[in-house]
């Protein structure tokens, strides 16, 4: 796995907010700004409320883009890779409980 950068781990960190962005399978992007989310060195792990759109587009597609931003500085990151859901309850409850 590829490392988060440690200048991008520090903004998810101050921002607390992020835009997670998918696809359908007729091409149609989605973005969805998530508040409950939690990252590790490697990963970023975030909360499906409403299990739809996103959900939905990710079994199908499972690519994804994350960006992150500060906009009183006018910088941001945006970082690509694949879904992988977790399934192991304990895990999905060390993170919901983050």
């Amino acid at each position: 796995m590829v490392k988060i950068p440690t200048d991008v781990q520090e903004m998810l960190k101050n921002q607390k907010f992020i835009v997670v962005g998918s696809v359908d399978i007729n091409g149609l992007a989605n973005l969805s700004p998530r508040t409950s989310f939690h990252f590790s060195e490697s990963s970023i792990y975030w909360l499906d409320f409403f299990k739809h759109k996103s959900q939905g587009n990710f079994r199908s597609i499972p690519w994804v883009s994350v960006a992150v931003f500060d906009k009183k500085e006018l910088k941001g990151f945006q970082m690509k890779g694949k879904v992988v859901f977790l399934t192991d309850p304990k895990e999905k409850m060390k993170i919901t409980e983050s």
